[in-house]
């Protein structure tokens, strides 16, 4: 039984968001086929309780899948960062290194976009953190190239997180694609 971890800002039913509905009919493909799946969820905890009542009510009959705060996991608040996209990467990064501690993890399947694998996927090159974890990243809907169709002008924090998309995709493992 292989542990699966998806670190996510949206899971289906509980908010909105299209790799939110991806990320809930993986987990639960994943779990029915007998891996643990560990959704690490970086919104309030009032949802994460609510995807855990939701997911007990129809348990997986040969896995299993559960909704983590990245902040309960990872410690808690951190430090300012060069941006929120920064920070919400980096908090994702900490609560990985926790949850592995914990209980170990065989594969991490980040999005793309936001750059949400970018603290993680640095950390494993420079630290050597998560170094015995495949970690791959999903190509779901770059927000550089949304913004870049939109003609979305692109302020300081609009800039970085494109650069942290851009290296998520570079430093993976493997990249998803539809």
């Amino acid at each position: 039984m292989k542990h699966v971890v998806f670190p996510t800002f949206e899971l289906h039913p509980v908010n909105p968001g299209g790799a939110g509905v991806l990320i809930s009919y993986a987990a639960r493909l994943l779990a029915e086929a007998g891996h643990r799946v560990t959704v690490l969820c970086d919104f309030p905890d009032v949802e994460v309780a609510r995807a855990n009542a939701l997911l007990a009510a129809a348990p997986p009959r040969a896995g299993s899948v559960r909704a983590v705060s990245a902040t309960a996991v990872g410690g808690g608040a951190l430090p300012t960062f060069a941006s929120a996209f920064d920070a919400h990467s980096e908090g994702f990064a900490a609560a990985l290194v926790h949850l592995h501690r914990e209980d170990p993890i065989d594969l991490i399947e980040f999005p793309e976009y936001a750059g949400m694998g970018f603290a993680s996927l640095r950390d494993r090159l420079v630290t050597g953190a998560l170094a015995d974890v495949s970690m791959v990243v999903r190509v779901h809907g770059s927000l550089e190239l949304i913004n870049r169709a939109q003609g979305t002008p692109a302020d300081p924090q609009l800039t970085r997180m494109y650069r942290l998309e851009r290296l998520s995709m570079r430093m993976a493992d493997a990249l998803l694609v539809p």
